[in-house]
């Protein structure tokens, strides 16, 4: 007579990660280890997520995993914040014996750069108006309060009248100081904006170009004329 007697899962090596590798506010957060057990029996795991080093979330699964498989565990992206710090516990079951707990390595949730996009004046836009209002919207992961820089350059060979706004607490601007350089003259501008969270700038947008056109005005008030002796 030959006695089998059960042992033991294998520990697991549990590792986590986000989905894309990024680490960023929006990403779900995966442990993942493959689960072996000396003896082949099936295995329920038990997935327990720390949140800054303190118990924050235990799920059981027990679905009976094929010993030799890798199993993975995902933790939504909504229950993530930036700055913090995450890791996973994990723990094997046969129907008799425990493995023993183990953790994974920390991961830093990180901050997600925002976002610019140009609303308007659109790209090729010919106007006569030379105090023009620039309009973009951003958005941000991380739901920080954001600033903005706006970049209005001459071309070609006019940057005496460059115009850079840093710090803007609203996603427009409109000129006070005339645009100087005309369309006409073969001149024109290109503008793009970025955004600031408070820690890091998203990149610049992609440049729009507006033409700035001559216009010539008479009005004659009504009443107000003198022509003097003719």
């Amino acid at each position: 007579t030959t006695l089998i007697s059960n042992l033991a899962p294998t520990n697991p090596i549990p590792s986590i990660n986000s989905t894309d590798g990024s680490n960023k506010t929006k990403q779900n957060l995966n442990c993942n280890s493959l689960i072996t057990d000396p003896n082949g029996d099936k295995l329920n795991v038990t997935v327990q997520w720390y949140k800054n080093n303190a118990l924050n979330l235990i799920i059981d699964y027990n679905n009976s995993f094929s010993s030799g498989t890798l199993f993975s565990a995902t933790l939504e992206s909504e229950n993530t914040t930036k700055g913090e710090n995450w890791k996973c516990g994990m723990q094997l079951f046969d129907g008799e014996f425990y493995s023993n707990w183990i953790n994974s390595s920390n991961l830093t949730i990180l901050n997600t750069p925002p976002f610019t996009n140009l609303v308007s004046p659109a790209d090729g836009n010919i106007t006569t108006n030379r105090t023009p209002t620039f309009i973009w919207d951003a958005t941000d992961d991380d739901g920080d309060n954001l600033t903005y820089d706006l970049n209005i350059s001459c071309y070609p060979g006019c940057s005496s009248d460059n115009r850079y706004f840093i710090g803007l607490n609203n996603a427009s601007q409109t000129l006070i100081n005339d645009l100087q350089f005309l369309s006409d003259n073969n001149f024109y501008y290109n503008w793009s904006a970025r955004t600031h969270d408070g820690e890091t700038f998203g990149n610049w947008t992609k440049e729009r170009k507006i033409n700035i056109q001559a216009l010539l005005t008479i009005r004659l008030i009504n009443n107000s004329v003198n022509f003097g002796v003719l």
